[in-house]
Formats: structure tokens, sequence, C-alpha cells
């Protein structure tokens, strides 16, 4: 009988005893070094530098001035903040 349930409830078995040895031997430890601060550091000015190219290129697309460079300014300020807070509680 090819397909039946029966073929997979050995390996949904062993899904879940490797899935438990896993947890016991590799307990996860939170990333308290400076690598972690320096990847935020590089987190924040990646995502104010792309939103910031991307303001300058609608305003250059849409020849609308500075408007979209200025809504990209504060939404690059309040996303930066909002990834600050979320990182570092």
């Amino acid at each position: 009988m090819e397909g039946s349930s029966m073929d997979l409830v050995p390996w949904a078995l062993l899904y879940q005893y490797l899935k438990m040895q896993a947890k016991e031997v590799l307990p996860r430890q939170p990333h308290n070094g400076p690598l972690k601060y320096a990847s935020i550091g590089f987190q924040l000015v990646a995502l104010t530098v792309v939103l910031i190219l991307l303001g300058l290129w609608l305003d250059a697309y849409f020849q609308s001035g500075n408007l979209y460079l200025l809504i990209s300014i504060f939404l690059s300020v309040f996303s930066t903040m909002y990834l600050l807070i979320t990182k570092l509680k």
C-alpha cells in the first residue's frame, strides 16, 4: 500500500525524536556580546541610507521637490527608533 498514512508515522516519530534531541543538545544562548550591538548599528545605518536614497530617487522620478525625501527621513527616524526599542528590550 504505497502512499498510505501508515508509511508516514515512523518518519513523523523520527522527526519528533530528533527535534527533542536537538533542543537538549544545543540549548540556545542569548547574544549579549558586542556583536549584537554592532549588528544593530549596521542595521540602523543601512535602513537610514536605503530610505533616504529611496526618497531621493522618488523625488527625481516624480519631480516633486523634496516631498519624498522628507517622508523618507521621517520614516527612517521612526523605523530606527522602533528597531532600537524592539532589539534592546
